[in-house]
């Protein structure tokens, strides 16, 4: 069955005809669609993408739009800094239409008049990435912003309090007085006041007052105090070698 590209209503009044006009031209005006990535040259940032809302004839087939060529891809910076992705196909993401034709500006990238009358087409379109779907993010970052890969596996995370870094389960946190990098049951605490090292339950911790630990010590090669070698090789002369042990360390 045919399907009318007019509606039957629009008949017999200037009302209608200009409503007919008005959708026609729309019909040949292009503005924003989503669309998939085909492939992409990241040194000269251009993409070629797939749109993915088909055309519908006035026999109610659908037909695929064409494929977009070369056109710039979105890349958010500023300043001498920004952020850049390598864009694979099957990515998704929009294509927005340009109002005038921006191929001599593309050549340059400064100011330059339009090369032809072209306005609201795809071929002057700009290709903006959108995960859209098919990511994860980590129940403990769910109210945080969040650079990440799409299973949330490698992160990066922003709260209001502090902002942190995760691999699997190994993490780095930082907040305005502490710093935690956790690895396994390995967990490294550093402040202002000092420095708590604890692995597998047991604790070192280094501060303004020296040293302690609540774990045993076992230590290999040299060790010296004051310049003194106090380790395995340490011996006091003057003193008479006997039969027995000494007592013990006072």
């Amino acid at each position: 069955m045919t399907t009318p590209s007019r509606d039957p209503a629009d008949d017999g009044s200037l009302i209608g005809v200009l409503r007919q006009v008005l959708k026609k031209h729309l019909q040949s005006t292009d503005d924003m669609l989503p669309a998939r990535v085909v492939n992409f040259d990241r040194n000269s940032n251009l993409v070629s993408v797939q749109p993915l809302i088909s055309i519908v004839t006035t026999d109610g087939k659908y037909v695929n739009r064409p494929q977009v060529a070369a056109i710039p891809a979105l890349q958010l910076g500023g300043g001498n800094a920004l952020l850049s992705f390598n864009l694979v196909a099957g990515d998704l993401g929009w294509i927005k239409a340009s109002d005038r034709d921006i191929s001599l500006f593309l050549q340059y990238y400064r100011e330059a008049p339009p090369n032809s009358k072209r306005m609201h087409s795809f071929s002057d379109a700009v290709f903006i990435p959108d995960v859209m779907t098919g990511f994860v993010i980590a129940g403990e970052d769910a109210a945080n912003a969040t650079l990440q890969s799409k299973d949330g596996t490698q992160r990066f995370s922003v709260a209001p309090a502090y902002v942190k870094m995760s691999s699997g389960a190994n993490s780095v946190l930082v907040n305005s007085t502490t710093v935690t990098a956790t690895v396994g049951t390995t967990t490294l605490v550093v402040t202002a006041s000092g420095i708590s090292l604890t692995v597998g339950g047991t604790t070192m911790t280094m501060n303004g007052s020296g040293i302690s630990s609540n774990g045993a010590w076992a230590h290999t090669g040299t060790m010296t105090n004051n310049g003194v070698n106090v380790g395995s090789t340490h011996v006091h002369s003057g003193v008479q070698a006997g039969g027995s042990n000494t007592g013990a360390p006072v």
